[in-house]
């Protein structure tokens, strides 16, 4: 890889690059067939096991951004990452026992970035064909998280007119 001439990011040293990608893809086969050690039970741990693997999707994705792979690279795999999402949130939502329990907990920084970075991928990247998947993630399955969040839903309203309009509230 020719990081020097194509990298979208100065920092970025080759050594840097190639082991932050060997410890990511590492972490990901890791808890892809191991559950983490945190949890009160199998299934907890699994759960948690099943969120590492998304958000080093969604960091391996960044990753190769970042070290300047080709955009239609990028673009393919976005839909990996948000494939990982739902398998964690279909986990997380079966082990709490509520379909709308949202994957990205909005309340935190460590939720909300990811959150926003995939809404924006979308568009930067001509996914908005993806939009849907990620605002599932967000609403639920019967969409009672919708209008938690007004950046969010501001973001996901440029794709769907269906989508709440926070306006309507505001005075």
């Amino acid at each position: 890889m020719d990081l020097v001439n194509i990298k979208r990011q100065q920092f970025l040293t080759l050594p840097m690059y190639e082991t932050l990608k060997e410890e990511t893809l590492d972490t990901i086969e890791t808890f892809k067939v191991n559950p983490t050690g945190v949890g009160d039970s199998l299934e907890e741990r699994w759960v948690y096991s099943y969120a590492i693997v998304a958000e080093n999707y969604l960091n391996l994705l960044l990753l190769e951004y970042t070290a300047g792979n080709s955009l239609p690279f990028i673009r393919s795999q976005l839909e990996i990452v948000i494939d990982y999402y739902e398998q964690y949130g279909n986990k997380l939502r079966s082990y709490h026992k509520n379909i709308n329990l949202p994957v990205f907990e909005l309340f935190t920084v460590d939720g909300y970035c990811p959150c926003i970075w995939l809404i924006s991928l979308c568009y930067l990247l001509h996914r908005k064909d993806l939009l849907p998947r990620v605002a599932e993630l967000i609403d639920g399955e019967m969409r009672e998280n919708v209008a938690q969040d007004w950046l969010i839903e501001e973001y996901l309203s440029f794709s769907d007119e269906n989508r709440y309009d926070c306006s309507t509230v505001l005075v």
